[in-house]
């Protein structure tokens, strides 16, 4: 993560705080934009101390667990709804084959299993 943020390799870090005290310096020093997606996140671990304020610095969290609401005044909720078999069957076939539908060369059975 450091690395696709700051644009060098990864320091020797002490432990996960100093981590963080270091990205939140790159990012305050740097004027480029940035947008951290963090997808399917499960544990609360750490979490809250990815999500921080710094000009241009963006994180998108997406979870089924509502137990990791943020707790900071600076973050924003929104609830969607599942996609629906259709929509998710699509989806799938796109981050899967570059399509939205199955293409004819794969065994379509298999992919409804999914």
């Amino acid at each position: 993560m450091w690395e696709k943020i700051v644009g060098r390799k990864k320091p020797e870090f002490h432990n996960v705080e100093d981590a963080l005290i270091q990205l939140k310096q790159q990012l305050f020093t740097q004027s480029k934009k940035t947008l951290i997606i963090l997808d399917d996140v499960w544990s609360r671990a750490h979490l809250e101390e990815l999500l921080f304020e710094a000009p241009g610095y963006k994180t998108v969290v997406t979870t089924r667990d509502s137990s990791m609401n943020p707790q900071n005044t600076f973050s924003r909720l929104y609830r969607l709804p599942l996609l629906g078999h259709e929509d998710a069957l699509s989806l799938f076939c796109f981050s899967a084959f570059g399509q939205t539908s199955i293409p004819s060369v794969v065994d379509a059975n298999l992919v409804m299993e999914l």
